[in-house]
């Protein structure tokens, strides 16, 4: 028999498949994906696959969309989104599924399949 589980754990539910620390620790670590330089920021994609991610203003993807950008073009990209997207996304993309393939945070369980945060890879 399935029990009623209540607002409040859902969102603590959906709140800890979306954070994954030793994941965005682990993309800290690695060079911009666009120039490999250092040091970086993690840039959460908004779009895999066409795929929208976020939905809602202040929202972000899960921490398994996260890539690393350097300063410049992470402060690129939220300039100009949708020239970086036409001219990065696959890239980034791919880089973001890639990291997620090695990832120490994908064993913590990261975000399940199913999810609305994560487009099939």
């Amino acid at each position: 028999m399935s029990r009623i589980i209540s607002l409040n754990e859902v969102r603590q539910r959906r709140a800890r498949e979306k954070s994954n620390k030793l994941h965005l620790d682990f993309v800290h670590q690695q060079g911009c994906c666009l120039c490999g330089r250092f040091p970086v920021e993690a840039h959460h994609l908004k779009m895999v696959d066409g795929v929208d991610l976020v939905t809602g203003t202040g929202r972000r993807a899960a921490d398994r969309w996260a890539i690393p950008l350097c300063p410049d073009h992470h402060r690129g990209y939220h300039g100009a989104p949708q020239s970086y997207q036409a001219k990065y996304g696959p890239v980034m993309e791919e880089m973001a599924k890639y990291l997620w393939s090695i990832s120490p945070g994908q064993k913590k369980g990261g975000t399940p399949e199913g999810s609305t945060d994560m487009p099939p890879v």
